[in-house]
């Protein structure tokens, strides 16, 4: 019996050449560097998406407190007549006013502003020729000027 007969499909031997197996090693080497290469770019991209997420809501979720430590501070009882707090520009302000020593709302607002006592000496230390003067904490801004011999008006602000 022949061998062609006993298979009838007669195999063919190929066989590549050098170069052309050394082609296919260096482009397989190539494709899985670029994919790693990718990968990693991809990998990095989203993580810096992730964190610039996470500071924008740590960001969002502090201008939320300050909002509420300003309506807080807006709604502190004061004394009739002698003092007086109103929050202004959409909440990022609170404006304090005081025409007499005895004024209660004062120390209520320092309370909640978490006014230094450093800055709050300044205000009540200031006369009517210290004229306006200003200072900041945190991302608080005060302005304010004495208004006769006692009292004094202050102006709180969020700075972005």
């Amino acid at each position: 019996m022949n061998e062609q007969e006993t298979n009838p499909t007669p195999t063919v031997k190929k066989s590549f050449s050098r170069k052309t197996v050394t082609a296919i090693v260096v482009a397989l080497v190539v494709i899985v560097a670029a994919a790693l290469w990718g990968t990693t770019a991809y990998l990095n991209h989203m993580h810096a998406i992730q964190q610039e997420q996470i500071r924008i809501a740590a960001k969002r979720a502090k201008h939320a407190a300050d909002l509420k430590m300003f309506k807080d501070a807006s709604e502190c009882e004061t004394t009739d007549g002698l003092d007086s707090v109103k929050l202004l520009d959409d909440g990022t302000a609170i404006e304090y006013k005081q025409s007499y020593n005895f004024a209660t709302g004062y120390e209520c607002v320092s309370s909640q502003l978490k006014i230094p006592g450093s800055i709050s000496d300044e205000i009540s230390s200031s006369n009517a020729f210290s004229g306006s003067q200003t200072d900041h904490w945190k991302n608080i801004k005060v302005s304010w000027t004495s208004d006769g011999a006692y009292g004094f008006t202050a102006i709180f602000k969020l700075e972005s």
